[in-house]
């Protein structure tokens, strides 16, 4: 496999239930995660959760490195989603970086003691 064909399947098209056809991610890797929350300054308690006053930071964050198209802010951003289209991709975006992820991340923070 090249790299474009690596980058054309790393990327897929979803329609979102308002009929918008969009392009994402399949999956937000460890490293833009912590990248996310390093350049928020979100932390998270012994339980794994976030801060109630950063999770709309981390939201918006994920939704932005989630959504590959149309482009982030330039064209619309997270404050243009209509309801349904936001509950539908937080669900997909919440998913990409859980499970055996999340938790790799949550021990490497406890580890480091980055977070």
């Amino acid at each position: 496999m090249n790299l474009k064909e690596y980058k054309r399947r790393a990327v897929e098209v979803v329609t979102l239930p308002s009929g918008l056809q969009i392009k994402v991610r399949r999956n937000i890797s460890q490293y833009t995660f912590m990248k996310i929350c390093a350049e928020r300054g979100i932390t998270f308690d012994e339980e794994g959760k976030v801060a109630q006053d950063k999770l709309v930071e981390l939201t918006e964050g994920l939704l932005r490195a989630y959504i590959v198209e149309p482009k982030m802010p330039e064209e619309w951003d997270v404050e243009d989603l209509l309801s349904e289209d936001f509950l539908f991709l937080y669900e997909r975006v919440m998913s990409a970086v859980s499970g055996r992820e999340r938790e790799s991340i949550r021990q490497i923070a406890e580890e480091q003691g980055d977070f």
